[in-house]
């Protein structure tokens, strides 16, 4: 079995190389089991799985968009996909406190995903078997539990639902003159399916406000921000999807010139049958567009 790959996503992150102004990063991570409702496969002999650079922008004032197309199914349906447009913060909160991480991550899912919650007041996270593709806005996050001497995951979800091939998935974050986060994401073209987190808190309140109480604070003023493909499971090449996907990111401060604006590249997935990424950007004072290809045609597919 090729395994399972560890991208990014909701894993214990671990960084692999530093720039002097962190404007771009890659990552690796060590193997959580948060993320999967049970163990995750053996070590991988290979990466199933690939994502773009961890990019630092600033919080306020800055709006990001993105949009891409939701590709075939794969011949063989089993690994667990997750597929984002995401945001996090690292470190999680303030020093000392119990956040170990602080992730918005609506996705584009199949197998057999994290997609929902239990809500308030416990957040606890849901999985659900999914054989066609589905999506929904999240924000998933981890704490430590102090009685239990262990860290626990947590998560506010959106509705989720089912799309197909060809659609156009788009993901949005915004913040309020007030402080208040909200996560969306939907179908181009149908408002009956559009998926809504709203985060007028960190952890959605559940630490205590001597450790956080507001996004105002200074730990959250900047954000990380990549694309995946965070796959689990990957056994053969029909587990991949047989079509190409393009996401393009939209990332804007109205402010010119208020953003030194990152690099962006992209790792590959390793194993056999494999799309290939690639990765563009075009700048202007106020905003940045990325694109992001993954591609089986036009020679696209590890050998």
């Amino acid at each position: 079995m090729f395994g399972m790959s560890v991208p990014f996503g909701l894993l214990a992150l671990v960084v692999a190389s530093k720039t002097s102004d962190h404007a771009s990063k890659f990552a690796t991570f060590a193997e959580t089991t948060s993320r999967m409702q049970t163990a995750p496969p053996a070590p991988p002999a290979c990466n199933g799985g690939f994502c773009s650079t961890l990019v630092h922008y600033p919080v306020r004032g800055t709006t990001h968009y993105a949009e891409f197309n939701v590709p075939k199914l794969p011949k063989k349906v089993g690994p667990t996909f997750f597929v984002y447009y995401n945001i996090d913060w690292q470190p999680a909160s303030e020093k000392g406190s119990w956040a170990r991480m602080n992730q918005f991550v609506p996705q584009l899912m199949l197998g057999n995903p994290l997609d929902g919650s239990a809500g308030p007041p416990l957040y606890k996270p849901l999985w659900n078997k999914r054989t066609t593709w589905v999506f929904g806005a999240q924000y998933f996050f981890e704490l430590f539990n102090v009685t239990k001497n262990a860290t626990q995951a947590y998560a506010a979800t959106g509705t989720t639902y089912n799309c197909s091939e060809g659609e156009i998935i788009f993901t949005s974050f915004e913040l309020s003159d007030d402080w208040v986060w909200t996560l969306r994401m939907g179908v181009k073209g149908d408002p009956s399916r559009l998926s809504t987190v709203v985060a007028d808190k960190p952890f959605m309140g559940l630490l205590p406000e001597n450790q956080t109480k507001s996004w105002s604070e200074d730990v959250y003023n900047r954000s990380w921000c990549n694309t995946c493909w965070e796959l689990y499971g990957i056994g053969s090449a029909d587990n991949y999807p047989e079509s190409d996907q393009r996401t393009t990111i939209n990332i804007k401060n109205p402010e010119p010139g208020a953003i030194k604006w990152g690099k962006w590249s992209t790792r590959q997935a390793t194993c056999p049958g494999a799309p290939v990424s690639s990765v563009s950007t075009t700048n202007t004072s106020t905003e940045q567009t990325i694109i992001w290809d993954v591609k089986h045609t036009n020679g696209g597919g590890n050998d």
